[in-house]
Protein backbone atom coordinates (compact mmCIF):
# COMPACT_ATOMS: atom_id res chain seq x y z
CA UNK A 1 0.00 0.00 0.00
CA UNK A 2 2.62 2.43 1.15
CA UNK A 3 4.37 2.29 -2.44
CA UNK A 4 0.91 2.74 -3.85
CA UNK A 5 0.18 5.57 -1.79
CA UNK A 6 3.90 7.22 -2.53
CA UNK A 7 3.42 6.55 -6.22
CA UNK A 8 0.32 8.52 -6.24
CA UNK A 9 1.58 10.96 -4.19
CA UNK A 10 4.82 11.86 -6.08
CA UNK A 11 4.13 10.37 -9.95
CA UNK A 12 0.69 10.09 -10.68
CA UNK A 13 1.37 10.29 -14.75
CA UNK A 14 3.87 8.20 -14.90
CA UNK A 15 3.21 4.35 -12.88
CA UNK A 16 -0.19 2.90 -13.29
CA UNK A 17 -0.70 3.23 -9.73
CA UNK A 18 -4.10 0.81 -9.67
CA UNK A 19 -1.88 -2.32 -10.46
CA UNK A 20 -0.12 -2.13 -7.13
CA UNK A 21 -3.72 -1.54 -5.21
CA UNK A 22 -5.36 -4.48 -7.17
CA UNK A 23 -2.48 -6.68 -6.19
CA UNK A 24 -2.97 -6.36 -2.61
CA UNK A 25 -6.45 -6.66 -3.07
CA UNK A 26 -5.67 -9.92 -4.25
CA UNK A 27 -3.15 -10.86 -2.62
CA UNK A 28 -4.01 -9.72 0.87
CA UNK A 29 -7.84 -10.84 0.78
CA UNK A 30 -7.57 -12.42 4.25
CA UNK A 31 -6.70 -8.74 6.11
CA UNK A 32 -9.70 -6.13 6.22
CA UNK A 33 -7.74 -2.67 6.45
CA UNK A 34 -5.28 -2.36 3.41
CA UNK A 35 -7.37 -4.59 0.99
CA UNK A 36 -10.17 -2.33 1.54
CA UNK A 37 -8.63 0.50 1.05
CA UNK A 38 -6.70 -0.90 -2.27
CA UNK A 39 -10.47 -2.07 -3.87
CA UNK A 40 -12.02 1.35 -3.23
CA UNK A 41 -8.55 3.10 -4.80
CA UNK A 42 -8.63 0.45 -7.89
CA UNK A 43 -12.27 1.42 -8.23
CA UNK A 44 -13.51 -2.22 -7.15
CA UNK A 45 -15.90 -0.63 -4.83
CA UNK A 46 -17.76 2.61 -4.69
CA UNK A 47 -17.09 5.57 -2.03
CA UNK A 48 -20.27 5.14 -0.18
CA UNK A 49 -19.29 1.64 0.28
CA UNK A 50 -15.90 2.27 1.37
CA UNK A 51 -16.84 5.10 3.64
CA UNK A 52 -19.39 3.01 5.85
CA UNK A 53 -16.70 -0.13 5.61
CA UNK A 54 -14.39 2.46 7.03
CA UNK A 55 -16.29 4.02 9.55
CA UNK A 56 -16.90 0.85 11.67
CA UNK A 57 -13.73 1.12 13.22
CA UNK A 58 -13.14 4.60 14.74
CA UNK A 59 -9.14 3.56 14.81
CA UNK A 60 -9.50 3.77 10.39
CA UNK A 61 -11.66 6.70 9.86
CA UNK A 62 -8.25 8.97 9.25
CA UNK A 63 -7.12 6.68 6.68
CA UNK A 64 -10.47 6.16 5.35
CA UNK A 65 -10.77 10.10 4.79
CA UNK A 66 -7.17 10.03 3.41
CA UNK A 67 -7.96 7.60 0.61
CA UNK A 68 -10.79 9.51 -0.07
CA UNK A 69 -9.14 12.41 -0.88
CA UNK A 70 -6.01 10.66 -2.57
CA UNK A 71 -8.82 9.13 -5.26
CA UNK A 72 -10.40 12.30 -5.72
CA UNK A 73 -6.58 13.82 -6.54
CA UNK A 74 -6.16 10.83 -8.72
CA UNK A 75 -9.30 11.33 -10.37
CA UNK A 76 -8.37 15.61 -10.69
CA UNK A 77 -10.91 16.75 -8.39
CA UNK A 78 -8.68 18.73 -6.55
CA UNK A 79 -11.68 20.62 -4.59
CA UNK A 80 -12.91 17.40 -3.13
CA UNK A 81 -9.05 16.00 -2.32
CA UNK A 82 -8.61 19.59 -0.39
CA UNK A 83 -12.38 18.69 1.77
CA UNK A 84 -11.16 15.34 2.36
CA UNK A 85 -7.74 15.36 3.39
CA UNK A 86 -8.81 18.52 5.94
CA UNK A 87 -11.25 16.07 6.95
CA UNK A 88 -8.64 13.04 8.16
CA UNK A 89 -6.69 16.32 10.34
CA UNK A 90 -9.65 16.22 11.96
CA UNK A 91 -10.19 12.37 12.80
CA UNK A 92 -7.95 11.33 15.69
CA UNK A 93 -8.72 7.38 16.98
CA UNK A 94 -6.64 7.38 19.71
CA UNK A 95 -7.19 10.86 21.14
CA UNK A 96 -3.30 11.31 21.18
CA UNK A 97 -2.91 13.35 18.02
CA UNK A 98 0.78 13.84 16.51
CA UNK A 99 1.22 15.60 13.81
CA UNK A 100 3.89 13.20 12.70
CA UNK A 101 0.89 10.46 12.37
CA UNK A 102 0.25 8.79 8.82
CA UNK A 103 -2.08 9.43 7.66
CA UNK A 104 -2.63 12.88 8.75
CA UNK A 105 1.25 13.77 8.44
CA UNK A 106 0.57 12.92 4.54
CA UNK A 107 -2.83 15.07 4.48
CA UNK A 108 -0.72 17.89 5.61
CA UNK A 109 1.84 17.66 3.12
CA UNK A 110 -0.40 16.99 0.31
CA UNK A 111 -2.46 20.20 1.62
CA UNK A 112 0.51 22.46 1.56
CA UNK A 113 1.21 20.80 -1.86
CA UNK A 114 -2.39 21.75 -3.49
CA UNK A 115 -2.12 25.32 -2.18
CA UNK A 116 -0.07 25.98 -5.58
CA UNK A 117 -2.64 24.04 -8.07
CA UNK A 118 -5.98 25.64 -8.78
Amino acid sequence: MKVGFTAARFMPDEVDIREYWKAVARDYDDFTFFPLQARFLSGSIDGGSFERQMNRNVEWRAAGAYAIGLKHLLDGNISAARVAFERCLRFDGKKTARPESIPQKWAREDLNRLRFRP
